[in-house]
């Protein structure tokens, strides 16, 4: 063989690997943008107002068992944490349960065989709720450590309008969390229980601690 020949031996053989290596980019490149979190992706929408601080909900509330309640199946307990945690419903009305999967600390949501990884490091409740009153299923989960959330807006189809962070500030580490309309204004309120303040075990009962509220107020849920 030619001097010539292995020239272009050695040209097809450099091309091809460009070729490999270009297309091993592409798809590295396509992957990490298809696996970032929502949060890189969705527009920040706000639709609701936190009115800060939180005030002690009263057990004289004629509504406090069911709040209770309500924050208990929306809460994670101390020792579901680093187990598989679910929450379902239909977000997209296809009449197929849209999934909140937590398998650990994390958070996935599949909704219509879409995945969206927040990328949330610990998640103390979660829930589906209407919260800006369009009359579609929202998202939500809070955060223990920083006491705060975020919301994906629904839109009763296979995609999400947008997402709101909030936060509410307390002296004691949230328990438990969830929205009521507690105030009966027509809009969804922040309801939440902490730990105990004397030494903030974690690992004591939520039951002992206190239950407080947020007043919200929605914006608007028109784009």
């Amino acid at each position: 063989m030619g001097e010539k020949g292995i020239s272009q031996r050695v040209f097809n053989v450099l091309a091809w690997t460009s070729l490999v290596v270009l297309a091993v980019f592409v798809f590295v490149v396509f992957w990490f943008l298809m696996d970032l979190p929502p949060d890189t992706r969705l527009p920040r929408k706000e639709r609701i107002s936190i009115k800060d601080p939180p005030q002690v909900l009263s057990t004289s509330h004629p509504e406090f068992d069911a709040i209770i309640h309500r924050i208990q199946a929306c809460s994670r307990r101390p020792e579901d944490y680093g187990k598989t945690w679910e929450q379902e419903a239909d977000m997209d009305g296809d009449g197929k349960p849209d999934t909140l999967r937590m398998p650990g600390p994390d958070i996935h949501l599949t909704l219509s065989n879409r995945t969206y990884r927040p990328g949330t490091s610990a998640v103390c409740a979660t829930g589906f709720d209407d919260v800006d009153g369009d009359g579609c299923l929202d998202v939500w989960w809070t955060d223990p450590g920083d006491v705060c959330g975020c919301i994906y807006w629904g839109t009763g189809k296979k995609d999400l309008a947008g997402r709101q962070s909030f936060h509410f500030v307390n002296e004691s580490v949230a328990a438990g969390a969830a929205f009521w309309d507690v105030d009966k204004d027509g809009d969804l309120d922040i309801v939440f229980r902490t730990y105990p303040q004397d030494g903030e075990d974690k690992n004591q009962k939520p039951s002992t601690g206190q239950v407080f509220w947020i007043e919200v107020e929605r914006i608007s849920a028109k784009e």
